[in-house]
């Protein structure tokens, strides 16, 4: 199982983290090349803005499933959802999502890794 820390520290793959308020509090600067938002754009604002808005009632959902129950499906295992770049463009990308309570808060982190992600790369700039 990965931590907060060790999706934090990856500079490899796009990573986000956020708050148990639905916030985006940390984007790694693949997570910029992947999709286009810069740090300005989504640090302070709600995780739905990199969802497609078919995804929202899901999330939303789930999301407070999860802080009533401490518990949740889409925790700790790959996922294939979709992802909203800055363009507008959507694409697939394997999450992976860690909660952890923190100071009497949850906090998450996951990698959103594009299903067309080069190894070891960056994608070109048209496909953000």
């Amino acid at each position: 199982m990965m931590t907060l820390d060790e999706i934090m520290g990856r500079q490899d793959v796009p990573a986000v983290a956020g708050d148990e308020q639905g916030n985006i509090t940390w984007i790694n600067d693949a997570f910029v090349q992947a999709f286009g938002w810069s740090q300005e754009e989504l640090v302070g604002g709600s995780i739905i803005l990199i969802m497609p808005a078919h995804m929202h009632d899901a999330h939303t959902l789930g999301f407070s499933r999860f802080l009533t129950m401490s518990a949740g499906r889409a925790l700790d295992q790959p996922l294939d959802l979709p992802v909203r770049h800055r363009s507008g463009r959507e694409s697939q990308a394997t999450h992976w999502i860690v909660a952890e309570r923190r100071a009497g808060q949850w906090c998450f982190a996951a990698t959103v890794v594009p299903s067309d992600w080069p190894a070891g790369g960056v994608p070109d700039a048209d496909d953000r």
